[in-house]
């Protein structure tokens, strides 16, 4: 995958300020960190740099999650950090261009009361090495090792959304159902978040429907299920 970071960098300025009231007051200095240092790896001129949080960064107390009215749900907790590496793309008339070497966003939901971890859970960006759907969430293997004793990695379930924020989004949207969407509707740069994400989408859903139109053997559930989308660009 591809990504034009000069554009991602200013997405990025409002995913930011739209997570702030959702983010523990500890959190915040490592969320504000984060643009500092993407801006860095784009502007040093670097051939490949690493965008990793230097902490994790954990939301405040989820308690109304499980039904469309706000009701009381047990107050958890949820851990968010990732991974990335990008590249310059060889194409030198391509500057803005960077390739998505890997990227992985990780998810820890904790019980409020002890801090347990109750589930972690992942989402991929796979390389041609792997199996599995170019996109897909699972649940960490580590943490299926520790508490059932299997490090089983599968079902992968397919995904769409591949960027850290996008993945945030989809948390938040499940975590805050009720909160979230009212604070997204007066957030500022909304629209630009909105139509840089519909863009992902789109495009995603396109390469896929082609996928589907060259591999005629099989059903497109298992197409997907097993799949490489190396030329979307995410922003």
């Amino acid at each position: 995958m591809k990504i034009n970071l000069q554009n991602y960098r200013q997405e990025f300025d409002h995913w930011i300020k739209a997570f702030d009231q959702f983010v523990d007051h500890a959190s915040k200095p490592t969320l504000n960190d984060l643009k500092t240092t993407l801006e860095d790896g784009i502007d040093n001129k670097r051939e490949a740099f690493k965008w990793i949080p230097r902490n994790v960064v954990s939301t405040i107390i989820a308690d109304s999650y499980d039904r469309r009215k706000p009701s009381a749900s047990d107050p958890v907790y949820i851990d968010w950090w990732f991974e990335a590496e990008f590249a310059r793309c060889e194409d030198t008339r391509k500057k803005k261009i960077w390739l998505v070497n890997s990227m992985c966003t990780q998810f820890n939901v904790r019980n409020a009361s002890d801090n347990a971890s109750i589930m972690q859970f992942h989402v991929d960006l796979r390389d041609g090495k792997q199996l599995g759907p170019h996109v897909h969430l699972q649940m960490a293997e580590e943490y299926m090792k520790r508490n059932v004793g299997v490090p089983l990695a599968v079902p992968r379930f397919p995904l769409a959304t591949v960027l850290p924020t996008d993945c945030m989004d989809l948390v938040l949207s499940e975590f805050f159902p009720h909160t979230w969407p009212q604070s997204q509707s007066g957030a500022h740069g909304v629209a630009n978040l909105r139509d840089a994400q519909l863009r992902r989408l789109k495009t995603m859903a396109s390469e896929i429907v082609k996928l589907w139109g060259k591999q005629t053997k099989q059903t497109p559930v298992s197409v997907v299920q097993d799949c490489l989308l190396p030329d979307i660009e995410l922003a």
